[in-house]
């Protein structure tokens, strides 16, 4: 239906408040169904006692823009406040049961109570009845009875959210107690082996003195492949070979309570969680951890992020960039090098290279290098250092790697919302493609899906839908999705939410070469390449 709210008067017949008041005219309580200020609900109730006559029949009086129906109880009345298009005689029945409910939520309720939190209690009560006679200003077909019944229910939704949190704080208490019996064995163990070294002249050294990699002595031996942590360094990049496809998992609870595998089918249907992660934690015991790949004693990691921002129409905002080039060393002997590097960076790119690296050979050049300018210097070994930066910032939308687009619209008493994403030309390829859509109001079921190029996951946790594909290229190089919910506000889809990742990065940064300084003689090295969104979205935040 159309309406404008602003100025309250309505096309079809709504409900607009309704009302508790004594007959000298001092509120009790008011509940608004559609939105209103808070002066303009008061202006109508204080002048609603001017407008009763005295010997008056009716109990409804009409002004200009409204109307008032009002039932006496005693020393109160109530009040409901229609648009004057509303049907009087539909109202009339939900004023008689709105009476039916105060005397049921507030029984011999004396609005000169000393009890006040009681009487507060008790108000907010029946306004919960009243959300369930009225809906976004329209009668619903309930009686008293049902009413009482829908305020009384039984959630079973919320009887597994608390089975699972039992569940988790249980599988928690599991763990700690493992890890507390494993540490006071490991100390045993060290005890014993302490006592035995002893007793047999201490040959042989300690299991913390052993280096299996061989790297020099100033790299974390904690680390397997010599990166400092990223607590201590903002800047180190991450693990060389991540496994993109691996996702954290939360404690597991197959099994832990009578029929598990019914609690966890619940789960998956009410989208508390996806069908993967039940699958994962049944075979999160037997499935052996991903190889890991091991580092060369040269190690090149290449990390772009972006901030990317479009408006509710679809009209691009801004893009920034930023980049970095992380170089490792773990043998002293290989830190005499130069790094032969290539970009496809043009106008409006800014490039900064560490202090210590020889600019003339880097900037102004067709054919990049990155090596020290004292060139009888080495390298320092062990942690990461960013030896080249750059950073990037545009308003055209031709350089955003890939546009999403939302546009809601009301059908037939439904909100249809169509999705389109389009791949750009900076990136070639996109891993992991995620858009996250808010849904309105309290989401428990699903949306209904009309069209979806990749597949959609329903989080009624957090109350959105996520639309993914695991890869776009040029053969997926645009996509759409439709989906349905009930009628809706169309702010209420926004922001959406877009995040990916991509083996190659905006500026075309490559490593192609690793050389000795002083022989030129090639040296092994290994590298990786990611670009990923640090934010990205559609309409405001």
């Amino acid at each position: 239906y159309q309406r404008r709210v602003r100025g309250y008067t309505l096309d079809k017949m709504v409900v607009l408040a309704a009302a508790i008041t004594t007959k000298n005219g001092k509120l009790v309580l008011s509940r608004q169904f559609v939105e209103m200020t808070r002066m303009r609900i008061e202006g109508l109730l204080t002048a609603f006692p001017k407008l009763l006559g005295t010997n008056s029949q009716h109990t409804f009086v009409e002004t200009e823009n409204v109307r008032y129906l009002y039932h006496p109880m005693e020393e109160l009345y109530v009040i409901l406040i229609t648009s004057k298009q509303s049907s009087i005689v539909e109202d009339l029945e939900t004023l008689k049961l709105m009476s039916r409910l105060w005397t049921e939520y507030c029984p011999a309720r004396s609005v000169e109570d000393e009890d006040e939190e009681l009487q507060i209690e008790d108000c907010f009560d029946f306004v919960h009845a009243m959300d369930e006679v009225i809906s976004l200003g329209y009668r619903e077909q309930v009686t008293v009875a049902q009413v009482r019944t829908n305020m009384e229910m039984y959630s079973s939704e919320y009887a597994m959210h608390k089975e699972l949190e039992a569940a988790k704080r249980a599988e928690a208490e599991a763990i700690r107690n493992k890890k507390i019996e494993e540490m006071e064995n490991k100390r045993g163990v060290g005890r014993m082996a302490g006592i035995g070294n002893a007793g047999f002249g201490g040959g042989g050294s300690s299991v913390g003195g052993f280096d299996p990699t061989g790297m020099s002595g100033n790299v974390d031996q904690n680390n397997e492949f010599g990166f400092e942590s990223r607590s201590e360094n903002p800047y180190s990049p991450s693990s060389p070979a991540p496994n993109r496809a691996a996702k954290p998992k939360g404690i597991s609870i197959k099994g832990k309570i009578g029929g598990g595998n019914k609690l966890l089918d619940d789960l998956i249907g009410t989208g508390e969680i996806g069908a993967q992660d039940s699958g994962a934690a049944n075979s999160s015991v037997v499935t052996a951890a991903p190889p890991v790949v091991q580092n060369e004693v040269v190690n090149l990691n290449i990390e772009e992020k972006a901030v990317i921002s479009y408006d509710e129409d679809g009209n691009f905002n801004s893009l920034q960039v930023q980049g970095r080039v992380f170089l490792q060393i773990s043998e002293q002997d290989a830190a005499k090098i130069k790094v032969h590097v290539a970009h496809s960076a043009g106008q409006g790119w800014q490039f900064n290279t560490h202090p210590n690296i020889k600019k003339e050979a880097f900037f102004g050049v067709s054919d990049p290098w990155l090596m020290l300018a004292k060139e009888d210097r080495a390298f320092p070994c062990g942690n990461p250092l960013g030896i080249v930066k750059w950073k990037y910032q545009t308003s055209d939308d031709s350089k955003s790697p890939v546009s999403v687009t939302c546009w809601p619209s009301n059908q037939s008493g439904q909100t249809h919302c169509n999705l389109e994403y389009n791949l750009g030309e900076v990136l070639t390829e996109l891993e992991e493609f995620v858009v996250s859509i808010p849904l309105p109001g309290s989401a428990v079921h699903p949306p209904q899906i009309i069209d979806c190029d990749g597949e959609t996951v329903f989080d009624s946790k957090n109350q959105q839908l996520l639309w993914k594909l695991a890869t776009v290229d040029s053969s997926n190089g645009s996509g759409a999705l439709e989906f349905a919910v009930p009628q809706a506000n169309h702010q209420d889809f926004f922001p959406v939410q877009v995040n990916f990742t991509s083996p190659t990065t905006m500026c075309g940064m490559e490593v192609l070469e690793v050389l000795d300084a002083a022989s030129s003689a090639p040296v092994r090295f290994s590298k990786q390449c990611a670009f990923e969104i640090e934010s990205y979205s559609v309409g405001n935040q």
